[in-house]
């Protein structure tokens, strides 16, 4: 191999190197992306979430809290940035058809803490996704500090707050986030961001709704830096460099 050859190859090789520095290949790892526009998309669960989890009233759509009928009618109308189609977070039964009266603190029930199925959408959110403890260990111990701000109840919580790339979410006392999920006798599935604790409560209960929508919604083209398209064009012509200087 000729020296004009072998630089040809080194500089091919160190753009190449320096396009996978830049991150053009690097596979993110991280469960939450940030979409811009209000939306959060959970890869894991193939859903985008409304950033502000208390959009209904920060929109001035509501000034309170709302009943679980409400609060279904609330995201089903709801039209963000042009993008309708949104829905309540859906929980499914352990069993797989219906909910239990069950209580456990390992997950294992349909009513309890540090359940962390996938398809327990809020309580994924908040012990998976957000990393946050609930007030009860898997073990059962009782905990003091636990919640949206590790404070548990010894502590006054703020109305609102942000944790992660979520924003405004509440842990007011006595407020909880509603599942779209009806159970018979006219309860409804609920979780509380406050302790971590899923559980059903009455229809009629005071609730707050957090819009979710299946599918990458917010997803847009990622523009690419004028310097990698530098790069990329500097790559393409030591490519055809190479093979002309094979050919001749």
């Amino acid at each position: 191999m000729s020296k004009i050859s072998r630089k040809v190859n080194i500089m091919l090789f160190a753009l190449m190197a320096l396009l996978c520095g830049m991150g053009y290949s690097v596979t993110a790892q991280a469960a939450l992306y940030d979409r811009g526009n209000g939306m959060i998309y959970d890869d894991v669960l193939k859903i985008t979430w409304l950033q502000d989890a208390n959009y209904a009233v920060t929109s001035g759509a509501t000034t309170s809290i709302m009943t679980h009928a409400e609060a279904n009618t609330w995201a089903t109308n709801l039209n963000y940035k042009g993008i309708t189609g949104w829905r309540l977070p859906s929980a499914v039964p352990v069993n797989g058809t219906s909910f239990s009266s069950t209580t456990a603190n390992d997950g294992s029930a349909d009513n309890g803490y540090n359940i962390t199925r996938p398809n327990c959408e809020l309580s994924y959110m908040y012990y998976v996704n957000l990393g946050l403890i609930g007030r009860f260990t898997t073990a059962g111990v009782s905990l003091t500090k636990y919640g949206l701000n590790g404070l548990g109840t010894q502590f006054s919580q703020p109305a609102t707050t942000d944790v992660g790339l979520i924003k405004n979410l509440r842990c007011n006392p006595g407020t909880t986030y509603w599942y779209s999920e009806s159970i018979a006798g006219g309860n409804a599935m609920s979780f509380s961001f406050r302790s971590g604790n899923e559980s059903f409560i009455g229809e009629v209960s005071s609730g707050i709704a957090w819009a979710v929508h299946d599918g990458d919604v917010g997803a847009a083209p990622v523009p690419i830096p004028a310097a990698a398209w530098l790069l990329g064009s500097g790559l393409m012509g030591l490519i055809g460099a190479r093979r002309r200087f094979f050919r001749a």
